[in-house]
């Protein structure tokens, strides 16, 4: 699944913006705590439909091209998004020549 963040599509819905809005409302309304419950449902809302739109986008365009599918695209802890990388295989440590035991 492709995971948002604020740095990514989630940002562009205006996260300030709604937030503007939900104290303009609790100002008048007197109840934050239902207020912000309610804004975090669209916001999560928002964002789990925008997630789905971008795996379908991706792997519609994957198939598309004809090629493998592509790689998901997941959230780091506190970075941008990046594609998994991959793993490089073993290398071999080069062993040194084992001088003869003289007895």
């Amino acid at each position: 699944m492709v995971a948002l963040k604020d740095t990514s599509l989630g940002f562009i819905i205006g996260f300030q913006d709604l937030l503007r809005r939900a104290n303009l409302s609790i100002q008048t309304t007197h109840s934050p705590i239902q207020t912000l419950l309610v804004v975090a449902a669209v916001y999560i809302l928002i964002n789990y439909s925008l997630g789905r739109l971008a795996e379908y986008v991706q792997r519609r365009t994957a198939r598309d091209r004809g090629g493998a599918q592509a790689p998901k695209i997941e959230l780091a802890a506190d970075g941008p998004l990046v594609a998994p990388a991959p793993v490089p295989a073993p290398v071999p440590l080069p062993v040194p020549p084992v001088p003869p035991v003289r007895g």
